[in-house]
Parts: C-alpha cells; structure tokens; sequence
C-alpha cells in the first residue's frame, strides 16, 4: 500500500466529480434488449409462414392482429420478469429460465384470447407450434449475442457503473481486484471507505481509500455512485464487533443506490435475502423486495385490471363530488401534492380538495386535526368516508401507485419520520397504494406521535416482505368491509 494525500471530509468536497456519460447507459441497454426481443419474435413469426405457404399471401388480418398483439406483450411481459434489467455480471445461462417463463406466459396469454374470442380457427397448427418453438431459438440467440456486445462496450470503456466497497481489509482488495480484471463487467471501482478511519488516506492496489464509511452519503453525491458493495464480516475478528454492517445500512437508509453485499464466510444462510452470483462472487440482495418475476406481471395486472374496473365504476361519484366541490368553496377541484413513491423518485397524487384554500409551507405540512377549521363541510364528508382518494386510481391506471401499497406520505413528513424511524425508506421498494395492510389494520389518520408512525411502518415492511396476490385480494376484501373510516380520520 502506498501513501497519498489525505481525504478528510472537508477534502471531500474538492474531489472532481464524474462527467455525464454521454447517453443514458442503462436506457441504451433497455432499448437494445427490447429491440432484439421484437425483432425477435417478429421473425419467428414470419419465417414459418414463408417457408410453409410459400410466401407472403398468408398474412391476412388474423395473422398480423395477433403478430402484433404478440409483439405488445413481449414487452410488457418482459418487464415484468425483470428482463429489461442490468444483467451485467451475470451469464447468459441466468437468463435462461426467466427468457423461457417470460415467453411461455406470452404464449399462454395468446392461447387463451384466442380461445377465448372462438377464434383459433383461423391459424394454422404447424404455424403456431413453429413460431413458438423458433420464437425461444431466436429470442435467447438475440439475447445472447445482446449480452456480448454490451461486453463488448464495456470491455472499451462504455457502459460503466461506479462502485464504493465498503471494507478496505483483504477481502475488499480481493473483490476490488476481480471487479478490474472482469473490464467486460463495466464497473469501476471509485473507492474504499472502511470501519477504521486509520485507514483513510491510502492507496490499495491503485485504488484509494476515501475515508469512514459514515461518509457514504457525501461520497455517493460527489462521485456519482451506483452501486455499494459491503465486503465486510459479520463479526469482527479483530474485537468481536458484529454491528458494523447495521451501522453501515443506517448511514444508507437514505440514499436509492444498490445495496449488495459481499460476504466472505459461510454463515451466509443467516440473512434471509436472495443470493445470486457475480464474478464467481456470492452476493446478497440486501433491499427488501418480496415482488418480482411472475409477481410483479401479477401486481400491474391486478392495479390495470381492477383499476379500470373501479375508476370506471367510481366515476358517477367522482362526477357528482366534483360539482358539489365547486359549488360550496372557491378553489380547484383537485388538490395535487409532490410525494415519493416506488424507489423513493417523486410523484405527483390527486385527491378531491378538501379544505379552504390557505397558504402552506410545503416543507411544513400540517396534518389535519379534530375539528381542524381548514376543512370545508364537503371536505370534512370526504375524509370521513374515504372518497377524497377516489382520483388516486387516475395515479394508478398512470403506473405511479398500486391499489394496495403503503400510502404515500407528504416528502415534508418523509424528511421528518426518515431520521428519527430506522428503515423508514424502505417502504418505497414498492409502488404506494390507495389502502394498504397499515390502514385496514387500523393505522390511518393522524400520526401526531413517532410511536404511531413506527407501528405503521411495522405493518407497511410487513407487507412488502409478506407480499402475495391473495394478501392483496385479502387487504382489498378488508377495505370493502371494514371501509378507511376510523377515529382518527379527520
């Protein structure tokens, strides 16, 4: 190891920071893998008939409505299993089983519409089972040969991602070591930050050490960072400590980079979180995500479906509330307020206004209280029953919230709970919901004390690590029985 300047946190501040690349790195990857999925699937489907009627003269309308329904749903279905995500570091071979779960179920989907509308008739047999059996080939060769070009790119400088690895100690040097050798994976090591701050101030393997690791969230600022990678043991064995990957975690509960962890011992079944493999490397997830693959398909299709279902339902009322809003207070219809939503990122929700207009500080939102003199007579109606949120399915068919979710708080309160409630953000690794697990279970309403809050939170990463379909089903029967109201809503 050798000497260099040294890095306080006041150095921090005069570190250069990293251009912009010149295009969007992980969009560019998005567009490829779905322009080679649709080109993919449109071949396949085109080849057969060619080969088998000898032309172009079977292509009537039956044949391109369902090409072009088919190419629709591979992109949709695609994301949902996750398939339009970074892959880097990962084999093709990983692919493999979400690639052939993701097209059977568009498959499946085309089956059952065409059963379903009496019109598998006007298909050829040997068409269908050629273009799904030549849609597979051609999907994972595109895929394939997608995945070795972005190595390519990567391997000459493009397409990288940058890296802090917490763990300055042998087994950091070591994973720092095989993220340079592997240019093709596209990560480029930024910087150690370690427990000992001894440390700060040295270079390991030309790699420097930046400082604590309480710096982290000024360090991912400045250095524009992706991901962090904790490369530390569980228990010190140097004085027995175990807590410092708690205390790591808690100097990042703020920030929406990725988390991985990178253990070196075989205590790893200890952490319930998925594994996977990175450079021959296990790495553990370490965000709190319980929706993906199938049931992420699952959950947009539940909030599209029953969401157009109920707004369409709703929209008598929502007509009706309208009017009676504009005819009894001055002001707008709808009340529009910036809150975070799925990754923490800001969304705007609708809500049927119900209160006076009044000037209010948006870093200081004050919640309504008993006999609180801001809300209208209509308002007070509103909030009693429930059906100020009715606008939030418009949030919903926009892909911004879920009928079921955590309910998004104001960023004002966001701010206030995040430093005083541990793991307060982690309730934004899923999409925000008009009734949730917290509400049915009667955590609604005013939160005037941090107690309230920390037992809503409970029932909200309750949720979101217990999430199934029929919890969802079971949350949305609870709304529809118990109803929001409580004696809390004012």
């Amino acid at each position: 190891m050798t000497q260099m300047p040294n890095f306080s946190s006041e150095r921090l501040a005069q570190l250069s920071a990293v251009s912009d690349p010149l295009f969007d790195q992980s969009k560019f990857a998005n567009i490829l893998y779905k322009t080679t999925d649709v080109l993919s699937v449109l071949v396949a489907a085109v080849v057969p008939g060619v080969i088998l009627f000898g032309g172009f003269s079977w292509m009537t309308s039956p044949y391109r409505v369902v090409i072009v329904v088919s190419l629709l749903l591979t992109v949709v279905v695609f994301g949902r299993y996750n398939l339009y995500q970074p892959w880097r570091g990962r084999s093709i071979v990983d692919q493999t089983g979400p690639l052939a779960s993701a097209w059977a179920t568009v498959i499946v989907l085309l089956v059952v519409c065409a059963f379903l509308l009496k019109v598998s008739v006007y298909f050829s047999r040997g068409w269908a089972v050629s273009w799904f059996i030549l849609g597979f080939l051609l999907l994972f060769s595109a895929r394939a040969a997608t995945t070795m070009f972005l190595r390519a790119l990567r391997s000459r400088g493009l397409n990288h991602k940058r890296v802090i690895i917490v763990g300055a100690k042998a087994w950091g040097a070591e994973v720092a070591s095989r993220i340079k050798q592997a240019d093709w994976l596209g990560l480029d090591v930024a910087g150690f930050v370690d427990p000992n701050a001894g440390l700060e101030g040295l270079v390991i393997d030309g790699v420097p050490v930046l400082g604590h690791y309480g710096l982290l969230p000024e360090i991912i600022a400045r250095q524009k960072i992706d991901d962090v990678w904790i490369c530390l043991p569980i228990r010190s064995p140097e004085n027995g400590d175990h807590d410092h990957i708690e205390k790591v975690l808690h100097v990042l509960r703020h920030e929406t980079v990725n988390r991985r962890m990178v253990p070196n011992l075989g205590e790893m079944n200890l952490l319930r979180r998925p594994i996977t493999e990175v450079l021959g490397l296990p790495v553990i997830n370490l965000n709190l995500r319980s929706i993906h693959g199938l049931g992420l398909f699952a959950k947009g299709a539940e909030d599209l479906v029953l969401g157009t279902v109920l707004f369409v339902i709703s929209l008598p009322v929502m007509l009706l509330i309208a009017v009676l809003i504009k005819l009894t207070s001055r002001g707008p219809i709808f009340f529009t307020q910036r809150r975070h939503g799925w990754d923490g990122k800001p969304i705007i929700i609708y809500k049927f206004r119900t209160m006076y207009m009044h000037d209010e500080d948006e870093n200081h939102v004050v919640q309504a209280t008993k006999n609180d003199g801001r809300v209208t007579p209509v308002g007070r109606f509103l909030r009693a029953a429930s059906l100020d949120e009715l606008p939030q399915f418009i949030n919903v068919l926009q892909g911004r919230m879920s009928i079921v979710g955590p309910r998004p708080h104001a960023i004002a309160h966001n701010d206030f709970y995040k430093e005083r409630i541990e793991s307060f953000m982690q309730r934004h690794e899923v999409k925000p919901g008009i009734t949730g697990w917290a509400q049915v279970n009667g955590w609604r309403g005013e939160t005037d004390t941090v107690e309230k809050m920390k037992r809503r939170i409970e029932y909200d990463l309750y949720y979101i690590e217990h999430w199934s379909l029929w919890f969802d089903l079971r949350i949305i029967f609870l709304t529809v029985i118990k109803g929001l109201a409580g004696k809390n809503v004012y």
